[in-house]
């Protein structure tokens, strides 16, 4: 065993010297390259490299000293490092471990000749489940390609760690306030001003909660600073890795943010901020710039409610972490590893700057891997925020304008383009990043246990090209009210507005990205579902009721919550029977329910030629949608109970019953 490991320590170190001579001038000339960092431990024997990997929750914190060198072997820094440790979550629990290291004087490790970039504080991330180490660089050096403000910088080495060859690795900036990061108000400056010989980190933490809905978690006993309006660093988490915080604040919907910066947070500041974001939530998913379809208040008012969403929140930061998301499927966007920031008398939320892209961009390992390896279809649009986003005018067209004129040009001439290629900006091409990493990765590759570089990114070559090609498709068709025309829906149709209307209001969504479908039959479980859309989702814990449709079933709360508000019933062998096809009048009964089946006389509804074949358990609800005007009847004098509701005309319907609710 430790003959293997002598071995592979020299073929790692030889592979990393041939490495320096065979990419110095590619590298000099685009100034990116691969240096070598070598860390060794003040203790290596009790508190080396092997004690502070062997701390679940990262709590073993190690000193030492480093030396980086650049691509060309000449040394760029030689200094004392005052705390080594572990960090990440999912990333911790791999072989090749992250690390945390603190420098005793700040320091421009990236020889970025900007004096703000000077920082103690410095990351080196593993990828180890990226083998070609290359998706993070594509994120990062994308997002500085489109413009987003303090981008993670970054610099590839092979580590050195007690002696050690440790694979290849990302030194990079931490997500932090401060001058050459993010260059907002340091509120834990103040906090700690405000609050001298007090350990902040001591104090008991409880609970509190907003005006608006929010729980949050505060310190007792702080003092403020005078101003507390900004300064804040929030990130987007797991409720389980929020609860490991000391101060961090849940919605009413059930995100969980983390506040990264000011660790510790007064019961004043809390409440500011988690009363900030939560306005913000509110604007989202109960208004933006479109109509409310439901909005008791506006109704009374007699017009729609509007909120406009730029009020509470960058657009323009918010389209560009959306873009890099839904470009790349990252299973992690607007879920985990997000973050938000408020600068002081700001008042508007930011996000940014875009962070953990190691297992996107085609490398389908997570638990959602069949869409995220599909390089078709919206995902990050298609749930939680990143869905509310889009149905909104204003960000739609902000993103479609980024994605035309910036993304897809960056992505096809720059990342798909020639290695010589010549641009000014972060990004470069793919093969250009294989030139750099490729004896590297190697040399990692020796230490890991893997060999599929080449095909690594042949993957994401071909993942980002098909996805290029499908987003920019995609986005071209939306309209400039920020709603998309669906391949299937000519403008000269009938129900061309209804549907765009329904989509656009998230009252009803494609079959596909392309196709509505607006001739196709709904099936009971759709119907239920989309009045489960519109309604208030509260299921109480229903169980399962019926046989035919268990928790597995994509429309199991959707019908459950409409049997618990009595607008659904099942047969009598208590069965639901989902995928049968919905007539008008189980359409039309369904409406009535939720409406609370008032009285209406049964008076116009034979003026039809076809009103006698109403069912009896209907007779009212079609008179009533009668008379509410849902239903207007054909041009042959017909009503057609029976006949099976179509897409088209269930967004119809549900559209008016929205309307005059």
């Amino acid at each position: 065993m430790k003959f293997r490991t002598r071995f592979l320590v020299m073929s790692a170190i030889i592979a990393a010297l041939v490495l320096c001579s065979a990419v110095v001038t590619f590298a000099s000339d685009n100034e990116k390259g691969v240096g070598s960092l070598y860390i060794t431990s003040e203790d290596p024997v009790e508190k080396g490299r092997a004690w502070v990997e062997a701390s679940p929750d990262k709590t073993n914190k190690a000193k030492g000293s480093i030396k980086l060198y650049d691509e060309k072997g000449v040394i760029i820094f030689e200094g004392e490092a005052t705390q080594i440790k572990g960090r990440g979550e999912s990333s911790w629990k791999g072989e090749k471990k992250p690390y945390q290291i603190k420098l005793s004087e700040k320091t421009d490790l990236l020889s970025t000749g900007d004096e703000a970039n000077k920082s103690k504080t410095w990351i080196l991330l593993a990828n180890y489940y990226d083998h070609s180490n290359m998706r993070n660089m594509l994120a990062f050096d994308l997002a500085a390609a489109i413009g987003m403000k303090n981008p993670i910088e970054y610099k590839m080495v092979n580590l050195y760690y007690d002696g050690e060859y440790r694979g290849l690795y990302m030194l990079c900036e931490k997500v932090m306030i401060g001058s050459g990061r993010l260059e907002i108000n340091d509120l834990e400056a103040e906090n700690e001003e405000a609050n001298p010989d007090v350990d902040l980190t001591d104090l008991d933490v409880k609970v509190g909660k907003t005006a608006n809905g929010a729980t949050y978690h505060y310190c007792v006993g702080m003092k403020n600073p005078e101003n507390y309006s900004g300064g804040y660093l929030l990130e987007i988490d797991y409720a389980e890795r929020a609860a490991e915080e000391i101060s961090y604040f849940t919605t009413s919907r059930g995100y969980n943010l983390v506040v990264k910066s000011p660790e510790c947070c007064s019961m004043e500041e809390m409440d500011f901020i988690a009363s900030k974001y939560q306005a913000f939530e509110d604007a989202l998913y109960e208004g933006g710039s479109f109509d409310r379809l439901v909005n008791t208040d506006a109704k009374e008012e007699g017009e729609a409610a509007e909120a406009k969403l730029s009020d509470y929140i960058d657009l323009e930061t918010a389209a560009q972490c959306y873009i890099i998301n839904e470009l790349s499927k990252n299973n992690d966007g607007f879920i985990s590893s997000s973050f938000i920031s408020l600068d002081k008398d700001d008042g508007v939320l930011k996000l940014g700057p875009v962070w953990d892209y190691d297992s996107t961009f085609g490398l389908a390992m997570n638990y959602d891997k069949v869409r995220t390896g599909n390089p078709k279809d919206l995902y990050t649009g298609t749930y939680g925020i990143g869905e509310q986003l889009l149905k909104n005018a204003e960000f739609r067209n902000i993103v479609k304008d980024m994605y035309i004129n910036k993304v897809y040009p960056l992505i096809n001439n720059v990342f798909l383009g020639p290695a010589s290629y010549d641009n000014d900006t972060a990004l470069r091409s793919i093969d250009y990043y294989k030139n750099v990493l490729a004896q590297s990765t190697s040399a990692d590759a020796e230490v890991w246990n893997y060999s599929n570089f080449d095909e690594s990114c042949e993957v994401i070559r071909s993942f980002v090209a098909e996805r290029n090609k499908w987003l920019y498709s995609e986005i071209s068709r939306w309209n400039e009210d920020g709603t998309k025309s669906f391949d299937d829906v000519a403008p000269a149709a009938w129900y061309y507005d209804i549907v765009e209307e329904a989509y656009r209001t998230g009252l009803m969504k494609g079959v596909s990205a392309a196709r509505f479908n607006p001739n196709e039959v709904m099936t009971r479980a759709q119907v239920a579902q989309v009045l489960y859309n519109i309604g208030d989702k509260k299921t109480d814990g229903f169980a399962a009721i019926f046989s035919d449709i268990d928790n597995s079933h994509w429309a199991y709360k959707a019908v459950n919550w409409a049997v618990g508000k009595g607008i659904v019933t099942g047969y009598s062998n208590e069965t639901f029977r989902p995928e049968r096809s919905i007539s008008r009048q189980e359409l039309v009964t369904m409406l009535y329910r939720s409406a609370g089946s008032p009285l209406v006389d049964i008076n116009t509804i034979y003026a039809f030629e076809d009103g006698g074949e109403v069912k009896d358990y209907s007779l009212s609800a079609m008179q009533w949608a009668i008379n509410e005007g849902l239903l207007a009847g054909y041009e042959d004098n017909t009503i057609r109970p029976a006949d099976g509701a179509s897409r088209a005309e269930v967004a119809a319907i549900m559209l008016r019953y929205c309307k005059c609710e």
